[in-house]
Order: structure tokens, then sequence, then C-alpha cells
């Protein structure tokens, strides 16, 4: 690492660590009660950095930075690919929160990232309906939803507020009607990205990927691999015993790949799904799509991710609409979009 890399990794520490420092002041404005109507203005309160590096890739950022080109195109560039399958044309943002993933530990939900979302729904005791939602209209200052249930029954109820906590660039069939609806998609711009994780239940050829053998726990890939990373998994359903590699690529893993990278392995299963936005969109780099889509009462929860997409920053995105809503409903405009003043020490 020292002979191809020199000190790159330690300064890439440093530049991950500096970041990090700037995002945790989110936690302290938000128990502050502090919100924010759109993403960038969220970072803006962060690190005035942070607004600028939206508009800019992470390639020209981690230039401007002093990085060399083996540290970009390699470790810069490997390390965005296994977490949002693209390049180093994303913004420089959702950039350093891929790169966040060098510095250990990382964690991970037992039993998968839907327990953290299972959990939040228990602890909330709210009253749930397993309904498929088609249908948000404003009604005389409320809103009607109207959803279908199992076996073809219709739900329709009224709320004064809805949150939304879907990527509506992938929910076509949600039908937003009331209040200047014909603008409300027009908000959200950036498409969604698919993703695929194919399962074998045997280590990948080291001679094919031609690296040692044993091949390593994690494998990168920067350009033309055909897949973005391969890695062995936590977990398997088999028991703790059996080991399981998992392949994330940009489209499904044809049957000449699987045997040219896995010629000894049994593929257990392909798993596809909308995974986050496309940030190496050409054009506009940022659009600000804002938390409340109507200036009333329908939040965006996903707006967020318009700026980086990760469990952490769904949170973080749900929260703020819940601030923004219950500011606007106190009349606590103080505390919306002004960052307080910095704790002293």
């Amino acid at each position: 690492m020292l002979w191809r890399y020199g000190l790159g990794p330690l300064k890439l520490d440093r530049w991950v660590g500096g970041f990090l420092k700037s995002f945790e002041t989110i936690y302290r404005l938000q128990k502050e009660g502090k919100a924010f109507s759109t993403p960038r203005r969220l970072l803006a309160a962060l690190d005035p950095r942070f607004s600028r590096m939206l508009d800019e890739t992470l390639e020209d950022r981690l230039r401007r930075d002093g990085f060399n080109e083996r540290m970009i195109q390699e470790l810069a560039s490997g390390m965005v690919r296994v977490n949002y399958g693209q390049g180093l044309g994303v913004g420089a943002f959702v950039g350093a929160v891929a790169l966040c993933g060098s510095q250990g530990p990382l964690w991970a939900v037992e039993g998968g990232n839907q327990v953290l979302a299972a959990k939040m729904l228990e602890s909330s005791r709210a009253r749930l309906h397993r309904a498929r939602v088609c249908q948000v209209e404003a009604n005389d200052g409320r809103y009607r939803i109207h959803a279908d249930m199992k076996e073809g029954e219709l739900l329709t109820e009224d709320y004064d507020l809805v949150f939304l906590a879907v990527p509506l660039q992938n929910s076509q069939d949600l039908e937003l009607s009331g209040r200047s609806s014909e603008n409300l998609f027009a908000k959200v711009v950036r498409p969604y990205q698919r993703i695929y994780a194919t399962f074998f239940e045997s280590p990948p050829d080291a001679k094919s990927l031609r690296c040692s053998d044993p091949v390593p726990g994690i494998i990168l890939s920067t350009t033309g691999a055909g897949f973005n990373s391969i890695g062995l998994h936590n977990s398997s359903r088999k028991g703790d015993d059996q080991l399981i590699w998992k392949v994330f690529s940009p489209e499904p893993l044809t049957a000449e790949q699987s045997k040219k990278l896995f010629p000894n392995g049994h593929k257990c299963e392909t798993v596809g799904w909308w995974a986050y936005p496309q940030y190496e969109a050409t054009g506009k780099k940022f659009a600000d799509s804002a938390f409340c889509l109507d200036g009333a009462g329908l939040y965006y929860c996903n707006a967020i991710e318009e700026a980086a997409s990760a469990m952490e920053m769904a949170v973080l995105g749900a929260k703020n609409c819940v601030l923004l809503a219950s500011n606007r409903l106190k009349g606590a405009t103080s505390n919306i979009d002004t960052p307080s003043l910095p704790a002293r020490l």
C-alpha cells in the first residue's frame, strides 16, 4: 500500500475525518429543533463547503485537494463504484459519503436494513395500513389518501399532513392531485439506478481476477470489469459455516460471466432493485428538491437523496421533514433555515 500510494491513504483518512466532523453537526442542530426547507440549505448549515461540493465532481474535488491520480483512479474510483455503482463523475458530496467507508469500524444491521424500519414503526405505536397508496389528493386544506387494500378493498382517509417516504422517480403510478400537482414531479428530476446482487456458494477464481490466491475478502473494480465489486457476504441461509460471495453489477451477470468469475461456484440467486439516484447524470449536477413539495403539508423525505443516498441520510431526511412540519405548525419560523451558532467549549 505504501509503495503504490505513498502517504495518500493517510491523507484520505484525514480528509474523510474532516468531512465527518462537519457532517456530525446535523445531530446537534436537529436536537435543537432546527429544520431546513431544502437539502442544500441543510448541508450549507453544516459546512459552507458542502454546498459547493454539490456542484462539482468528486474527481475535480480530489484533484484540487492534492490527491494523486493513482489514488483517485484506483482507490477513490473503486469505493464509489462499490457504494453507488458509478464513477468519479458523481458529485463531490455523495462521493465523500462513499469514501466514508474507508474509515472503520463499519456496522451492519443483523437481519437487513428493513429491521431498522420495522423497529422504528413498532416503537412509534402508529396505526399501520398494509396497502398500496395510489393517490394523494389535496382536499379542503387536508389530504385524502386513496389506497388499495388486499382483495380489492379501497381505503380512503383524510389527514392534515402527508409524509412521502418513497422515491417519486419510480412511483409514476402514484397520483398527486391538487395544489399545482402538475409541478410536483417536476421538482424531482434525478432518475434512479438499478443494481443487481448475485450470490455464489464458492470463492471467485483468482486467475480470472488476476489477484492473489486465496482472493481477498473484497475486490473493487474501476471501469469495464462488468461488475462493481465482489465481496465475502456476512451471513448464509445454510448456516454460519457456509461462506457466501456477493457480486454487485450494473446488469444481471450472464452465464458466461458467472462461469468465468466462479467456475466452481453454484449461483444461489440474483436480486435487482432501484438502489440510488444516478449521481453522474449529465447537465446540472444538482437540483435542489424541496422537503415540502407543495408549500403546505405534503412532505418528501427522499428529497435528501438528491445529495446522497444512505440509511443514515434517509433517517436524517425524515427527521428534518418532521421538524419542518412541527416548526411550521407552531409558528417557530426562527427554527427554519437558520442554523444556530457554533457550540462553545
